[in-house]
């Protein structure tokens, strides 16, 4: 565990970039979709998704599937603590 607060995961362009993209789609959203919506590789779209789950800003989930195949991962913007 790295300890990741938000302020630390906000603190790159990219993982800003990320939240914005989820706040603007509402999501969820899989790792293919945003690193093509930011510009990054699909390995480091996923780094940059970790840090944001574990600071808690981002949900990441398994995609409901009705067809076989290993499910997608789905990532989808957490409301913040104390909004509303």
């Amino acid at each position: 565990d790295h300890g990741w607060d938000e302020h630390q995961a906000l603190a790159s362009r990219s993982r800003a970039a990320l939240l914005e993209v989820l706040d603007a789609d509402g999501g969820p959203l899989g790792v293919e979709e945003l690193s093509a919506a930011v510009g990054l590789h699909v390995n480091t779209t996923r780094e940059h998704l970790d840090r944001l789950v574990t600071a808690g800003l981002v949900a990441r989930a398994p995609e409901r599937r009705t067809t076989r195949g290993r499910p997608r991962i789905l990532y989808r913007r957490l409301e913040p603590v104390g909004a509303g």
